[in-house]
């Protein structure tokens, strides 16, 4: 019975009852979803005579006061209108029995009697119709909430329509999901199969969320690219150790794929010829081959034997020696005096930005959020307050660490530290 071929008319009937509100539809919808089945325009009388024996009714567009309708027609109809009462959910199930609501109600009730059967593809019939009755009522063009399944009470007809989009898409996220298994070796680290998987099936549930049927869409088409972009910022943000912004993901990939062809070919994937290929400038293709590097763990074992590790190699920080720890103390001294010749509001700002005040540097948001201002106002009264200092009395002992790095003191130790300075 579910493998019966659906006729035009049903394909058609089950395209205009997305738009059916309160045993109507308009006629501009009725025309528009018509269009949207291939061969459903010849079929219009037939269409519309099942939809008359179904308690539908296509009316026609309401004449406006300066259409030729009369001002006493135009008020009946808003009154009309303003009057209408929401049809409740309970008896909307049976206005919805339209030939995809049945096939849809058809595949719940299949489910539910083999639950270990579950998994074949839906047709399109069947995905218009779980989409209906997984919307409980809401127009097919309102893009559903995130989380929206939170918000439906299990066992419920819109909850058990949702669960049944997502498990017979499954494997529609394992088989997008294993094309980008050759994409994660050139980043270096691998990301577990099941990884993109559950971020494939995040995509899922959004693309269930946003699809629209009365576009007349394959939704098997439009949840592939939710799915693809879901995995694609799973393999962004976890593939690395050092996360890499988004932008420059796209730009490595399109390196990695000039390195490929370049290999294709037997040629030296230099970056004067990565940078042919892509068009980007020599020094950032070098800067993005950089980080292609895969960093090393300071407790791998080297050496001939492998018996010694790496970290016993390194030099010991400057930061650690004594004499830094007595110029640092010397500097952290010196520009707490200085700051106490500014006003309160710039010598704060200076020390929240330095990290002098709580330990921990602060960026110019949370300032501006402290002062209730924007951080382009604490940007300006910090470079206010820079220049104050350059140019004071203490200008001179202070050029060094103005220049190019704050004094940041560390509330535990008691010393400082020298931080980049981040505008």
């Amino acid at each position: 019975m579910m493998s019966q071929r659906i006729s035009v008319e049903d394909r058609a009937i089950a395209r205009v009852w997305l738009f059916v509100r309160d045993g109507q539809v308009e006629r501009t919808k009725f025309d528009r979803a018509l269009k949207t089945v291939p061969g459903a325009v010849e079929q219009r009388a037939g269409v519309e005579e099942r939809l008359r024996q179904l308690g539908v009714h296509v009316s026609e567009p309401a004449l406006s006061a300066t259409g030729g309708g009369s001002p006493a027609d135009v008020g009946k109809t808003a009154l009309a209108k303003s009057a209408r009462v929401p049809t409740p959910l309970r008896t909307r199930r049976v206005k919805l029995a339209g030939p995809a609501v049945e096939a849809a109600r058809a595949v719940l009730e299949y489910d539910k009697r083999y639950p270990r059967r579950t998994g074949r593809v839906l047709t399109a019939e069947e995905e218009v119709g779980l989409t209906t009755l997984l919307r409980a009522g809401r127009d097919s063009s309102e893009p559903l909430p995130k989380r929206y399944r939170k918000q439906l009470a299990d066992g419920s007809e819109p909850a058990l329509a949702f669960d049944a989009m997502v498990i017979h898409n499954v494997r529609l996220v394992y088989s997008t999901a294993k094309g980008f298994v050759p994409r994660i070796e050139p980043s270096g680290n691998a990301v577990e199969f099941e990884d993109l998987a559950q971020a494939g099936m995040v995509g899922l549930i959004r693309a269930i969320e946003m699809f629209d049927a009365s576009r007349g869409n394959k939704f098997s088409t439009y949840a592939t690219n939710w799915i693809r972009q879901s995995i694609s910022r799973e393999m962004d943000d976890t593939a690395r150790m050092i996360r890499l912004p988004v932008h420059v993901m796209e730009q490595m990939r399109v390196i990695w794929a000039a390195i490929d062809r370049l290999q294709a070919k037997s040629q030296p994937a230099h970056s004067g010829a990565i940078s042919e290929i892509t068009g980007m400038e020599e020094e950032k293709v070098t800067r993005y081959l950089d980080y292609l590097r895969t960093p090393a763990s300071l407790d791998l074992m080297v050496g001939d034997d492998e018996s010694t590790q790496l970290h016993t190699f390194m030099p010991a920080p400057y930061e650690a020696s004594p004499e830094y720890a007595c110029l640092a103390w010397h500097d952290a001294n010196e520009l707490a005096v200085a700051l106490d010749s500014l006003d309160k509001r710039s010598a704060r700002i200076l020390r929240l930005r330095s990290g002098l005040e709580g330990g921990v540097p602060r960026t110019l948001d949370d300032i501006g959020t402290i002062y209730g201002v924007t951080r382009e106002r604490i940007r300006q009264l910090e470079s206010k307050a820079l220049k104050e200092l350059r140019e004071g009395p203490f200008g001179a002992r202070l050029r060094p660490m103005l220049g190019n790095t704050h004094v940041v003191l560390d509330e535990e130790s008691g010393f400082a530290s020298d931080t980049p300075v981040s505008a």
